[in-house]
């Protein structure tokens, strides 16, 4: 609910691998369909484009200087309730169905 924030931000307990690929199985909702979603691990920031279908990205990251955090952001979260689709007011942008970390050599 981007009412709440503007990202979600997922924190791990231990430092995430030197190299890896972040696995996001998503699909956009209404204005953020085919907009660019940024996603940040430390200073590196990578981009996907979510469509009106679940889809699956893969985002590779190399030099992120051990973060713990993993940020994703919408371009443009609104609600159910501005477009009129139902009373629910929570803005939303992605909806996420699995996220993994593959740790690469």
């Amino acid at each position: 609910d981007a009412n709440l924030a503007p990202a979600v931000t997922l924190t791990v307990a231990a430092p995430l691998p030197k190299r890896f690929v972040l696995h996001i199985r998503c699909q956009g909702f209404q204005p953020d369909i085919g907009r660019t979603a940024k996603v940040s691990v430390g200073r590196e920031v990578r981009e996907f484009v979510p469509s009106s279908a679940m889809s699956d990205f893969a985002l590779r990251f190399d030099d992120h200087e051990a973060a713990k955090k993993i940020q994703i952001r919408p371009t443009n979260p609104i609600s159910p309730h501005d477009v009129e689709m139902s009373t629910d007011t929570r803005k939303l942008g992605i909806g996420f169905q699995r996220l993994w970390i593959e740790a690469m050599p």
